[in-house]
């Protein structure tokens, strides 16, 4: 006899609940499948994650692992989300023929003629509609029920409240619900260190404005598009890997973001005496509107400039040090954040107000969520 474990979901996101279920049956079974399930357009709010990229996170996550992953769409099966008869035969149906053509599946159950089906389930509805709805005579199944109260965590409670149920989220999952926060503005406006503070205060990672790199190495009259290219490339794939990174406790701290890079950007070409051209201002303006696509900034705060001069670190440009030039740099800045349609919250409260402020914010994200 050759024991079939199935167990499906939408997994939006993946989460413990869900691996209550598919441990079981991957350890009772001969072998298990896994069916990510869902119909085009199903994301429920959450940015960038369709049923095939689901099924592409699930299948890589669970890569190492003797479970089987395949999914099932809907759309292309012309069934809707309602819960009638025809629709659940229609699916089981497409299910049972994915198994049948698994290769792994063919060997392990050759020459045998009683393969047993058992679908585990965390829904008492589902339970029941399998039962009623086996579309094929010739599969044999078993309808396992888990009573799921002992663990009580659903996609809808991660999606609403993802800090609340964080250590539920399975890993590859978290960074899509990462709360995180942009500190940002013009030159020497205290916007790294109030990153820094924050991030130490909160046990939250932190990112640090790369950008900096470069200036340590040439003025920045000799910045070249491939520079500015360089600090777009490298603050985005830092900023992803800390978002990405496992000591994410679901909110991240960033004191720059693409929009700074082209706030410099467009002044230094608008200037004699420095490398970058128009032309290559608006290369770099493409490229930040690409990669902002696959940004998400739940909250900005923006620094306003004050007339305090600026601190001469050896990484600024001083030439802009003056009030009135970096004040057009950030009404500049604003402007870009409107065209992208990026909201954000002016901060003018001086250091300490600056910081109470983002405290107060990153406090009451916790406590809305823990209410």
């Amino acid at each position: 006899m050759t024991n079939v474990g199935i167990a499906f979901g939408g997994y939006h996101p993946l989460h413990q609940g869900h691996l209550d279920v598919i441990m079981q049956s991957k350890k009772e079974n001969d072998i298990s499948f896994v069916f990510v399930c869902g119909y085009d357009g199903d994301e429920r709010g959450v940015n960038d994650l369709p049923l095939v990229k689901r099924f592409r996170i699930i299948k890589n996550f669970l890569s190492d692992d003797t479970l089987r992953v395949l999914f099932v769409n809907d759309t292309d099966l012309g069934i809707d989300e309602s819960m009638c008869d025809g629709n659940w035969q229609t699916w089981m149906a497409s299910v049972y023929e994915q198994i049948h053509n698994d290769e792994l599946f063919k060997e392990i159950s050759k020459n045998d003629t009683n393969v047993i089906y058992n679908w585990y389930v965390g829904e008492e509805s589902y339970a029941d509609k399998i039962a009623e709805n086996n579309p094929r005579s010739d599969c044999d199944i078993n309808v396992i029920f888990l009573d799921r109260t002992n663990n009580l965590v659903s996609g809808t409670l991660c999606r609403e409240r993802p800090l609340q149920y964080w250590n539920k989220i399975s890993a590859p999952f978290r960074a899509y619900y990462s709360h995180n926060i942009l500190i940002t503005g013009t030159a020497s406006e205290g916007k790294t260190t109030l990153t820094k503070d924050i991030g130490k205060y909160f046990n939250l990672p932190y990112s640090y404005e790369k950008g900096r790199d470069i200036c340590k190495l040439k003025p920045d009259n000799e910045f070249t598009v491939k520079d500015f290219i360089y600090n777009i490339y490298e603050q985005n794939k830092y900023n992803e890997e800390l978002i990405c990174s496992a000591w994410n406790p679901g909110v991240f701290v960033s004191d720059t973001d693409n929009l700074v890079t082209l706030m410099y950007a467009k002044f230094y070409a608008e200037r004699d005496g420095f490398i970058l051209s128009e032309e290559e201002y608006n290369i770099l303006y493409n490229m930040a509107l690409e990669y902002n696509k696959s940004i998400k900034w739940n909250k900005i705060f923006l620094i306003k400039p004050s007339a305090k001069p600026i601190v001469d670190d050896g990484e600024r440009y001083m030439a802009d040090s003056d009030y009135e030039i970096r004040y057009n740099f950030y009404c500049f800045l604003k402007q870009l954040y409107e065209e992208f349609g990026l909201e954000y919250e002016e901060l003018d409260g001086g250091y300490y107000n600056n910081f109470i402020r983002v405290k107060e914010y990153i406090e009451m994200i916790y406590g809305d969520e823990h209410e």
